[in-house]
C-alpha cells in the first residue's frame, strides 16, 4: 500500500476508535507506523544514492556522478543542487582547458569544442576574443568583405559595430575604384552618417558621368563627350577634359592663336600648350582657323569664333563688323544679330532657327510659333516659344513670352513636356535622357 493509502486509512481508523469500534486505534497506529518505515527506507535510498555520486566524483567520472546528483536534487536532497553545480563547473573547465589545448594544433576543432562550452563564461570569452582577432586580421588584409561579415557576427563585442562600419566603407571605397556603382551605393546607403558616406554617395553620379565621358572620347564621340564633361563641372579634370574634347570635336578646321591651336568655350579662349595642357588667352589676341597639318585656312582676323559645325559652318565675330555665318572658305555668307552656332542642321536666332542653306525654319512670335515641315509647309503651334536652347537628339528647351513657363519641344514642333513649377533642366539629352533638377520651395 502506498504512503498516500496509509495515510487515508489511518483517518478512518481513528474515526472508528473514537467510537469504540474494535482494534481500530491499534489499526491506526500500524498505519502510521507503515509511513514511517517507507519514508526511512526513501531517505536510506537517497543516501545511498548520494555516497554513490561522491564515490563516482572522487573517482573522477564526472558526468555520472553529475546525473545521480541532479536526480537527488529534484527530490530536494540535501546539497545535491549545490553539488551539481560544481561538478558541471569542474566538467566546463576541464573541457575549456581540452579545447583550449586542442586549439594549439587544429584550430578549427579548437574553436568547434569552445562553441560546444559557449555557455561557460570563460569559453565564452575566449570566442569572442579569437573571433575579433580574426576579423582584425582580415580587416588588416584588406579583405573587407569577409570583416564585416565577422565583425557582424561579434555585435555587442567591444567595437565590433564600429569597425564593420568601417569594413563596410572601405569596401565601398574599393567598389568605386573598380567601377562597381550599384555595389558601391548600397553599402554607402547602409552606413547612414558615418564618415563621408553621404557625400560619397552623392559623388557617385559624377563618377559615373565622368566614365561615361571617358567612354565617349575614346570612341571618338567628342561633341557627346563634351556635353558630359561641361555637366560635371570641376569634378576632377573635367574642365581640362571638355576644352580637349571640344578641341577635337572641330574635325579638319580648328581654330587658332598666335599659332596655336585653341578652342572658345564659355570660359573664355584657351590655347593647346605644347606638354597637353589648356592656357587661358586674354587681351587682343585675334582667331582664324588652322587645318590638321598646321596650314592656317582662315586668316586670323576674328574677336571671337565657334567651331565649325559637322554642316561646315561657323559662327565668328569682329568688333568692326559684328556676327557673320562662315563657311570653310572663309566666305561671309550671313550677318548676324548674335553670336550662334549649328546643332543638328539649324542654329538659334533672335527670331527662331535657321538651317545651313540660311532660310529661316522656325519663327517665335509673342502669342504662337511657326515650324516649317519637310513638306515645306509651315505649322502653327498656339504657343509663343522662345528658345534658350539648340537642338540636342532632337530636342530643345523653350520657354513662353511671359517666362511663366517652360517647355521641352519637338524639332517637329510639338511640346513634349511642361516643366512643372520647380523643375529645371540640368544637360542635354544623352542616349534618351538628361539630368532634371526638382527645387522644393519653403
Amino acid at each position: 500500500m502506498g504512503e498516500g493509502k496509509y495515510a487515508e486509512a489511518a483517518e478512518l481508523f481513528d474515526a472508528l476508535a473514537e467510537q469504540g469500534y474494535s482494534d481500530s486505534r491499534a489499526q491506526a497506529e500500524a498505519c502510521r507506523q507503515a509511513i514511517a518505515d517507507a519514508e526511512a527506507a526513501r531517505l536510506a535510498a537517497l543516501q545511498a544514492d548520494y555516497e554513490e555520486a561522491n564515490g563516482l566524483a572522487a573517482q573522477g567520472e564526472l558526468e555520472e556522478a553529475l546525473a545521480l546528483f541532479k536526480l537527488l536534487a529534484e527530490q530536494e536532497y540535501s546539497d545535491s543542487g549545490a553539488r551539481a553545480t560544481a561538478l558541471q563547473e569542474q566538467i566546463d573547465e576541464r573541457e575549456y582547458e581540452a579545447a583550449m589545448a586542442l586549439l594549439e594544433t587544429d584550430e578549427d576543432a579548437g574553436m568547434a569544442a569552445l562553441e560546444e562550452l559557449k555557455d561557460y563564461p570563460k569559453a565564452k570569452t575566449t570566442l569572442h576574443e579569437r573571433k575579433y582577432a580574426k576579423a582584425a586580421a582580415l580587416q588588416e588584409a584588406g579583405r573587407y568583405e569577409e570583416a564585416a561579415e565577422a565583425f557582424g557576427n561579434l555585435t555587442g563585442y567591444s567595437d565590433s559595430v564600429l569597425r564593420q562600419r568601417q569594413c563596410r566603407y572601405s569596401l565601398a571605397m574599393e567598389k568605386l575604384e573598380k567601377g562597381d556603382y550599384d555595389g558601391a551605393r548600397t553599402l554607402l546607403r547602409s552606413l547612414g552618417s558615418y564618415e563621408d558616406a553621404a557625400e560619397q554617395l552623392e559623388q557617385i553620379k559624377y563618377r559615373i558621368g565622368y566614365d561615361t565621358a571617358q567612354a565617349w572620347e575614346e570612341a571618338g564621340s567628342f561633341a557627346r563627350a563634351c556635353l558630359a564633361y561641361e555637366a560635371l563641372g570641376d569634378f576632377r579634370d573635367s574642365e581640362e577634359c571638355y576644352r580637349r574634347c571640344l578641341l577635337r570635336s572641330q574635325g579638319k578646321d580648328s581654330l587658332v592663336v598666335n599659332g596655336m591651336m585653341a578652342v572658345q568655350t564659355p570660359a573664355g579662349l584657351y590655347t593647346l600648350q605644347e606638354d597637353g595642357s589648356f592656357k587661358s588667352e586674354a587681351g587682343s589676341s585675334k582667331l582664324g582657323y588652322m587645318d590638321l597639318e598646321g596650314n592656317l585656312v582662315i586668316p586670323c582676323i576674328y574677336d571671337a569664333a565657334n567651331h565649325f559645325s559637322a554642316e561646315g559652318l561657323a559662327s565668328v565675330y569682329s568688333k568692326t563688323d559684328g556676327y557673320f555665318i562662315i563657311d570653310r572658305q572663309g566666305n561671309r555668307l550671313q550677318k548676324m544679330s548674335d553670336q550662334t552656332e549649328f546643332s543638328e542642321g539649324v542654329a538659334r536666332v533672335s527670331s527662331g532657327f535657321i538651317d545651313t542653306e540660311l532660310n529661316v525654319v522656325i519663327k517665335s512670335y509673342r502669342d504662337y510659333t511657326e515650324f516649317l515641315d519637310e513638306k515645306g509647309q509651315w505649322k502653327k503651334v498656339k504657343t509663343g516659344l522662345y528658345f534658350s536652347t539648340s537642338f540636342v537628339s532632337g530636342v530643345a528647351v523653350a520657354h513662353d513670352y511671359g517666362y511663366q513657363k517652360q517647355f521641352l519641344v519637338s524639332r517637329s514642333g510639338k511640346i513634349l513636356y511642361t516643366f512643372k513649377d520647380g523643375e529645371r533642366l540640368e544637360s542635354d539629352f544623352v542616349q534618351g535622357v538628361a539630368v532634371i533638377r526638382s527645387i522644393k520651395k519653403g
